[in-house]
């Protein structure tokens, strides 16, 4: 594990977190239902707090649903440090290339 992601966890040992009710029935699939672009969705393997189970979920839903998706999954990732991900920059450039 990375610094920020032992950190992470230590943090999380001492905070506690509750999510207004709003917040956890929110669907975001079902928000973009209509969008006519492309919705990138990255996925970073070593979240913890968002893990990446929840954007393969999001992937599924929006395809399902008929919404053009685009799935990065980067190896190397926890929450917040994506961006250093060697498949970051690559995949986010591709993407926007693409359009």
């Amino acid at each position: 594990l990375g610094v920020a992601q032992r950190e992470g966890q230590l943090a999380r040992a001492l905070v506690r977190v509750d999510v207004a009710d709003g917040l956890a029935a929110y669907d975001v699939a079902d928000t973009l239902r209509g969008f006519r672009g492309t919705v990138l969705v990255i996925g970073a393997r070593h979240d913890d707090v968002l893990p990446v189970d929840l954007s393969r979920s999001l992937v599924e839903a929006l395809a399902a649903q008929g919404t053009r998706v685009t799935y990065v999954e980067l190896p190397e990732a926890g929450h917040n440090d994506a961006p250093r991900d060697p498949a970051f920059a690559p995949a986010v450039a591709r993407f926007f290339r693409e359009f």
